[in-house]
């Protein structure tokens, strides 16, 4: 394995560890997860601009997961989502 791989392997546990202490340590976990997810939207929004070409191939995965994402954090959160979800409409089991 090059030592650059490895770097960001050791880069990418730190910065997931460091992203769980975080989250661990506050109070109001879904709101602070939210706030984290909006800023970084904001921030990371002028790299679309800087790679047009690529994006444009991108996009339909960038919305499936973003979906995906979204149901997930409504899904383990006491927020209230847009309702009702599909999953709603099932009957219920005893």
């Amino acid at each position: 394995m090059p030592l650059s791989a490895l770097g960001l392997v050791i880069v990418a546990a730190a910065l997931h560890a460091t992203w769980h202490l975080l989250v661990k340590k506050t109070e109001q976990r879904q709101l602070f997860t939210g706030w984290v997810l909006a800023v970084a939207a904001v921030l990371y929004s002028p790299i679309l601009l800087l790679f047009t070409p690529i994006v444009r191939a991108v996009w339909p995965y960038a919305v499936v997961s973003a979906i995906v994402q979204g149901t997930y954090y409504c899904l383990g959160t006491d927020i209230p989502c847009a309702e009702p979800w599909p999953w709603q409409l099932l009957p219920k089991c005893s």
